[in-house]
């Protein structure tokens, strides 16, 4: 039988992560091992997992605590180190799977690893039905919610916006041997490894939903509709010290790691992500139009080309 294992990350996630263990036990197809790595949660996060653990007739293991506070980028990638399977789902805290959540995504995995062959970086992933706090819907599409375009899967277009959402994939080793180690300035684990297979392998998207995305309080990483968002983003920009750094910078400063890591500096694509930093704006601009850099929609994208005009790169 194919086997496949789910890092867990944690942090004081006591309030919804019963649901979550729950949904996961409960899967048409099991997990061959559950792999947890709690981040100095301090309230029942841990005491959970190990009540759960001894409920359930696969293998649960939490690995060490770190002597400091990782974060969700660097915990996510701890598991990716300890983890031994060939094919690995993420999982959050705060979400409830389909019953049959693992069954479909590692069967749509095989299928296309059968096409592509096991050794292409491949990420399958499916959209996701948002829920509130209580479960109830809020919308029963996130792509749609979000006005996000499911075929911009290329290199470039996932290097402004990213369309994978880590506890909705499946990934399988050789996209793992790619995407390890993290540079330091990467954005999620999730974005990351998106970028990193959709310019050495493949993205493969299930349009229907997997699980309920919870929305609360306490998302790292929330879903607000195209209008909220918008709202949002303007009042952000008299609000927040730098926006424009967060917006436009940190995903360039992915992009230049990422061509830092794999892309000689020989390549045409080098050069223009190094325009991308110079200091003049049009110069900045061209390298952008050159490498094709858009987002999701005419506004979106003329948004993003107008505030590169004011972002200042530093160096």
């Amino acid at each position: 039988m194919i086997k496949y294992e789910i890092l867990l990350a944690t942090y004081n996630g006591a309030r919804f992560l019963s649901e979550q263990l729950n949904s996961i036990s409960s899967q048409i197809l099991l997990p061959s091992r559950v792999l947890v790595s709690d981040d100095s949660s301090s309230d029942d996060t841990v005491n959970i997992i190990k009540k759960w653990s001894a409920q359930v007739n696969f293998e649960v293991s939490i690995l060490p605590p770190s002597s400091y506070q990782l974060g969700c980028r660097a915990n996510f990638e701890k598991l990716l180190n300890a983890s031994r399977f060939d094919y690995v789902m993420f999982a959050d805290q705060d979400d409830i799977w389909d019953v049959s959540k693992a069954q479909r995504m590692l069967d749509t995995m095989i299928f296309f690893e059968s096409r592509y062959s096991t050794s292409t970086p491949l990420v399958v992933h499916s959209d996701l039905r948002l829920i509130r706090e209580d479960g109830s819907l809020i919308a029963p599409s996130y792509f749609k919610y979000q006005g996000i375009n499911s075929s911009k899967d290329d290199f470039c277009s996932i290097a402004l916006q990213n369309i994978v959402t880590g506890c909705s994939c499946i990934v399988n080793r050789s996209c793992i041997a790619y995407a390890l180690p993290f540079p330091s300035n990467i954005i999620l684990h999730d974005w990351w490894i998106a970028l990193v297979t959709s310019y050495f392998g493949k993205l493969i998207f299930l349009p229907e939903p997997t699980l309920g995305y919870r929305q609360h309080s306490s998302n790292l990483v929330g879903a607000l509709g195209v209008v909220p968002l918008l709202v949002r983003r303007f009042f952000q920009l008299f609000t927040e010290s730098n926006p424009l750094d967060i917006w436009i910078g940190s995903p360039l400063r992915q992009l230049r790691a990422f061509s830092a890591k794999y892309i000689l500096p020989e390549d045409h694509m080098y050069k223009f992500i190094v325009f991308l930093f110079n200091p003049n704006p049009f110069m900045r601009l061209y390298g952008a139009y050159r490498l094709g850099l858009s987002k999701h929609g005419a506004f979106r994208t003329l948004t993003f080309y107008i505030l590169m005009i004011f972002w200042k790169p530093g160096r």
